[in-house]
């Protein structure tokens, strides 16, 4: 247990540093939802107290939470489905992440074609069984369908595709695609991707040979296409030499690098196959620039830049050591004030976040960190 348990984390989940909160107290029909009996816990821990409350089976159900960008995942006994509102009652309901999913695995995605999905499947492949099935596009899914998985331990894992239109009107399930894949002795990839090295690295000096570049790694990692590029964002110029490598691990993890002579790098990574979302903000023009610390109000639009190709929208920017959150204005206000002499660069794009570079007070380097805004 403790062992799948450390899969379902290191895949699926993503690092937790708050740990997993666990709901207990079930009673029927007395307090249907439980309340929180543990926080922090490791998984590890996680298995200890599922073995100490006698369930020998889990499952990991994943969807796409309240929005696409958000999904959740939560781990519960099988014997769940077997006591649920008729039976006695189960004190064990559920652990879930204290903090947002983020692992190597993208768990839910807006599929759009065929060939999105097929792509949202390889990315799919450290928790499918090897070989993987192949799932046809449901003649009923309509255009936009949301896809989310379902890992089960014992003997099944559930796929399941549902639309956008049953999610926004419940209990609709008119739509919904459910392809159930035994396991039982089915084996798991240890390296799922056989396929070819990435292009070596490449000198890029406008965004749209970057384009051009990006789209040549999404072939081979599988990825979806990305948007194409505008023809005067395409003839902005990348910093002066400019050079462009990728690296794909064998789990799936894929990594942008870009080294500019005289200026601090810049990196993207997520999953490999999710290519065509999370390096979509790198064809942003202002995502390459840097902007000095002094010129406040050029640095607040800069910051609105970023915000924008990042998150389609404002930011949550968080200063190690200094409550917030700052809006953008916010921000370049700080910055200007603590980091007068620098000049302000994105690091580095991962995980849902930005981190900026060029942040050193007369004390030393400060964290900033811009997530999408909660608000």
């Amino acid at each position: 247990m403790a062992d799948w348990l450390e899969r379902v984390a290191e895949l699926v989940v993503g690092p937790q540093p708050d740990g997993y909160r666990v709901w207990g107290d079930l009673r029927w029909p007395d307090q249907v939802y439980g309340r929180v009996v543990a926080s922090g816990l490791t998984p590890a821990q996680l298995a200890e107290l599922f073995t100490a409350e006698g369930f020998d089976g889990l499952y990991a159900d994943t969807h796409g939470g309240a929005t696409l960008d958000a999904p959740t995942v939560h781990i519960a006994p099988l014997t769940w489905e077997d006591r649920g509102p008729s039976g006695q009652g189960v004190r064990i309901l559920h652990a879930e992440p204290a903090g947002p999913v983020g692992g190597r695995v993208r768990i839910a995605a807006a599929l759009h074609t065929p060939g999105e999905l097929a792509a949202w499947m390889r990315q799919l492949s450290p928790v499918l069984p090897d070989p993987a099935p192949r799932v046809d596009w449901p003649a009923s899914a309509g255009t936009t369908p949301l896809a989310g998985t379902f890992l089960h331990r014992r003997d099944t894992l559930l796929l399941c595709l549902d639309t956008l239109e049953s999610r926004q009107r419940p209990g609709n399930a008119s739509n919904r695609l459910r392809l159930h894949i035994p396991t039982d002795g089915a084996t798991w990839p240890a390296d799922p991707s056989d396929r070819p090295a990435p292009p070596a690295e490449r000198g890029v000096t406008t965004v749209q040979e970057l384009a051009d570049w990006l789209g040549e790694i999404g072939v081979r990692w599988s990825g979806g296409p990305l948007p194409r590029v505008g023809m005067w964002a395409g003839a902005s110029p990348l910093p002066r030499g400019t050079l462009a490598s990728a690296q794909e691990s064998a789990d799936g993890l894929g990594v942008l690098h870009f080294a500019r002579p005289g200026r601090p790098a810049l990196s993207a990574r997520g999953p490999a196959a999710g290519i065509a979302d999370w390096a979509v903000p790198l064809l942003e023009p202002a995502v390459h620039e840097d902007v000095p610390a002094q010129l406040r109000r050029h640095l607040a639009r800069w910051l609105r830049k970023v915000e924008q190709a990042a998150f389609a929208g404002p930011a949550e920017w968080t200063v190690a050591g200094f409550p917030g959150p700052f809006s953008s204005a916010q921000l370049a206000q700080w910055l200007n004030a603590h980091c007068g002499d620098g000049r302000i660069a994105v690091d580095g794009l991962a995980d849902g976040a930005v981190v900026l570079n060029g942040t050193v007070t007369p004390g030393g380097g400060t964290a900033v960190t811009g997530r999408r805004s909660q608000g």
